[in-house]
């Protein structure tokens, strides 16, 4: 039997096995972690356009080479932005244990606009990961 089978099959018969409480659970530690800024894609009572349904995108990556997966934050944008600076895209530094820094402003990387996704790879093979990030 495949390994992914098995372990469907696992997690199926752990579904179904009835029980008390939840199988699984989430809890919302962003803020505790350091990610504090809002992801915004469209505006705040409708999402009228479908440019702002589809939401924004995330990147995992380790940008300074210190081992510890750091994350890029697309952001979105509104078709009527409210006063004030814009959003922009962020970039979360690991400083490990599960805290994450802002180190946006000194990456360069805070631009703002339409952003819809990010990929990551090393696109010119000088053994950096470059960032890809769409509008």
């Amino acid at each position: 039997m495949r390994l992914s089978r098995a372990l469907g099959l696992a997690l199926a018969a752990g579904v179904f096995a009835g029980g008390s409480g939840p199988w699984i659970t989430f809890t919302d530690v962003a803020a505790e972690a350091g990610l504090r800024e809002p992801v915004i894609y469209g505006g705040v009572e409708t999402q009228k356009y479908i440019l702002e349904t589809t939401g924004t995108g995330v990147a995992v990556l380790d940008y300074d080479r210190d081992g510890l997966p750091d994350i890029f934050l697309v952001n979105g944008s509104r078709l009527k932005l409210p006063p004030g600076e814009p959003p922009v895209h962020r970039l979360y530094r690991n400083a490990g244990k599960g805290q994450f820094e802002d180190v946006t402003a000194a990456s360069g990387l805070g631009r703002s606009g339409w952003g819809q996704a990010a990929c990551v790879g090393d696109y010119d093979n000088d053994g950096w990961t470059d960032l890809f990030v769409t509008s």
